[in-house]
């Protein structure tokens, strides 16, 4: 290293003489802050990759692991043997749909502070939630990071969804247990009409009745309407 460097540059090359007289050309850059950036000369992260990033051994595996082990992307070890303390999502009282349906997905771009403090674009549009929304519905989901801002766990929200489907089959398979129910209730009125109608003698609908013809186009006036009679006051008594 030389005096005053604060990073460390690795170059490649078939010698030592091939690499002292050739061009540089930076691939890869570790700070001094432990950060690493491929492909680029800044790292706003850990880790800041300018391209594409293939993950696997073959075929279509590879995972991509949270500190915890979590899963947040890929082919990855889900097997029931490699699982304790395996708890339903679902909780008695609380309704999936309802947090899911609360949420408004926003498009957004990121302010000055973004920039300053995570080195976010100003001018990208992004797609999201807002972190306080998702923690009036799902306060487990939100946490603080170490500048006091919230942040949403978004690896977790797809299972959410799965589970405000569930209730909503729910919802779907009471709806149509309550329809054939009411089909068969529907069957049984229908069949004790008959029934009646059968004790009745009156299962044959009764005859239309006839409205008197319309008076014919040209043929004359209608007969004037009778008047009715005008009664006579009675007799006055003698004197």
């Amino acid at each position: 290293m030389k005096e005053n460097q604060k990073d460390i540059y690795y170059i490649t090359g078939e010698s030592r003489d091939i690499v002292a007289s050739s061009s540089f050309v930076e691939n890869m850059r570790l700070f001094s802050s432990g950060n690493v950036a491929i492909g680029t000369s800044t790292a706003a992260q850990k880790l800041q990759v300018f391209g594409n990033i293939r993950v696997g051994t073959s075929g279509s595996n590879g995972c991509i692991e949270d500190y915890g082990g979590g899963v947040i992307g890929g082919t990855c070890s889900s097997d029931q043997n490699l699982k304790t303390n395996i708890t339903p999502l679902a909780q008695e009282g609380r309704s999936y749909i309802e947090g899911l349906a609360a949420l408004t997905p926003v498009s957004y771009t990121w302010n000055q502070a973004a920039a300053e403090l995570y080195r976010k674009d100003l001018n990208a549009e992004n797609l999201g939630l807002i972190a306080q929304d998702v923690e009036s519905q799902f306060p487990e989901l939100v946490s603080e990071n170490d500048d006091g801002y919230k942040q949403v766990d978004f690896r977790a929200l797809p299972f959410y969804i799965i589970e405000a489907l569930k209730e909503l089959w729910q919802k779907v398979q009471g709806h149509d247990e309550r329809l054939q129910e009411l089909e068969q209730e529907n069957q049984l009125l229908k069949n004790r009409i008959e029934e009646i109608e059968d004790e009745l003698d009156i299962s044959a609908p009764p005859p239309p009745v006839e409205e008197p013809p319309a008076p014919e186009e040209g043929g004359g006036e209608a007969p004037p309407a009778e008047e009715p009679p005008v009664e006579e006051p009675p007799p006055e008594p003698a004197s």
